[in-house]
């Protein structure tokens, strides 16, 4: 296995009342970023921090990838089919005003 290092940065942000888990404390959501720049986003920082873990022998993030690419083509099928359907409705609302 290979060791992965990520170095970066702990930081805060006060929670929306409906989070819940590990990563909330005294009502804060606790984030880990790799970069120093999260302030303009309304995150207070908490300290620098190293990530350190195993990387799974022969890990490939094809598939996953794959698996979402076609779950986001089934979306935007779907997406289109409603947009046709609305304007083929408005199309036959026009017509119907036009044969009155």
């Amino acid at each position: 296995m290979t060791t992965i290092t990520i170095p970066g940065f702990l930081y805060a942000k006060p929670a929306h009342d409906w989070e819940d888990g590990p990563s909330i404390i005294d009502r804060h959501r606790i984030s880990f970023f790799d970069m120093d720049c999260m302030e303009s986003h309304g995150f207070v920082l908490i300290c620098p921090y190293t990530i350190q873990f195993e990387m799974p022998e022969g890990w490939d993030p094809r598939a996953q990838q794959v698996e979402a690419l076609k779950q986001r083509k089934e979306d935007l099928k779907r997406e289109f089919a409603e947009a046709v359907m609305k304007i083929d409705q408005q199309i036959n609302s026009l017509l119907a005003l036009e044969a009155s």
